[in-house]
């Protein structure tokens, strides 16, 4: 039973590593397409960031549902909303 616990704690700890390299790849890819496509719409960004990461995951052989995906790409989006929020804030501040 200890052994396998300790199988079950490696595995955790395994699939917790591949959720943060997801989540950075996502996040990533998301922040370059928003640099680099910067006059696009929302939307058009998207589907360019959503391509961009299936061909980069298809690449490494990983698998994604497209409901997680579209869940990573939609807190990466949010979490560069309110990067660019504490920005403005602190640039206000310098002022």
């Amino acid at each position: 039973v200890k052994n396998e616990s300790n199988e079950i704690k490696k595995e955790r700890v395994l699939l917790a590593g591949v959720h943060l390299g997801l989540k950075n790849i996502i996040e990533d890819t998301v922040k370059y397409v928003e640099q680099l496509h910067s006059d696009k719409s929302s939307v058009e960004k998207h589907d360019i960031a959503k391509e961009n990461i299936l061909n980069l995951l298809t690449e490494k052989k990983i698998t994604i549902t497209d409901l997680e995906l579209e869940v990573m790409i939609e807190s990466a989006c949010n979490n560069i909303k309110k990067d660019k929020k504490k920005d403005e804030g602190q640039k206000q501040w310098v002022q």
